[in-house]
């Protein structure tokens, strides 16, 4: 993107300008978060935190097992309004080439991270956020960042724990959240005594730690999962 953009300007640019690129920037909506904070800059955790949190999930079974429901909500500023539906489609054999969520002009990730892949994954995520000081001495560049492991693992993720260990690797401990993995192609209508082993799948992440576990039990007795913003 900023090839073709800064290409019809007539320019190249060096990698430090590309790093430091508005379109860039945009990319790392919520890593930058993490990062400001371990730069010390603002000055104080609080005011970066403050308004974090903006987001719930819910994963319902229906009382007669016919259904199940899966429902991201985001609130944010007024200057994140400009939401809307993208579809990304790649000409590969990956199990996740095409996935379709809710973004922003410019930006390649979801940020909100509500996705649906053509391999029946939806994916859903809350922010938990690190309030541990003594845990961003883990957060190092030898890593990537999170929206680039997400979109990996989009793409190459066939079933909840495939996305889980994917996006595990070379944790940045940036961007910490809580993401749930439904793999609806393994809901049985009707059959409430058969809701099979990864219909569900948890991660949560936060620097030097990432744990993913299967949560179908839980789904199955409570008949929902909920996510809001808290490990």
């Amino acid at each position: 993107m900023i090839d073709g953009y800064e290409g019809q300007l007539g320019r190249r640019l060096g990698v430090q300008e590309i790093v430091t690129h508005p379109l860039f920037l945009i990319q790392l909506a919520g890593d930058i978060e993490d990062l400001a904070v371990k730069f010390k800059k603002p000055e104080t955790r609080r005011s970066l935190l403050t308004g974090t949190g903006h987001c719930s999930a819910l994963v319902k079974v229906l009382p007669d097992h016919s259904d199940i429901y899966f429902s991201h909500v985001t609130w944010a500023s007024y200057s994140s309004m400009l939401r809307m539906q993208k579809r990304y489609t790649f000409a590969t054999s990956d199990p996740g080439k095409s996935y379709a969520f809710s973004g922003y002009p410019g930006s390649i990730p979801s940020v909100d991270d509500f996705i649906v892949t053509s391999a029946k994954l939806a994916i859903l995520e809350t922010t938990i956020s690190n309030y541990n000081e003594e845990l961003e001495q883990y957060m190092t560049p030898q890593s990537v960042l999170c929206w680039i492991r997400s979109q990996v693992a989009h793409r190459t993720a066939s079933s909840g724990v495939q996305w889980a260990k994917t996006f595990a690797k070379y944790n940045s401990g940036t961007y910490n959240n809580q993401w749930s993995i439904l793999d609806y192609k393994k809901f049985r209508q009707n059959q409430q005594n058969k809701l099979l082993h990864g219909l569900l799948h948890v991660l949560e992440q936060l620097p030097q730690h990432v744990v993913h576990t299967d949560m179908s039990h839980t789904l199955l007795r409570e008949k929902y999962w909920p996510s809001y913003n808290s490990p």
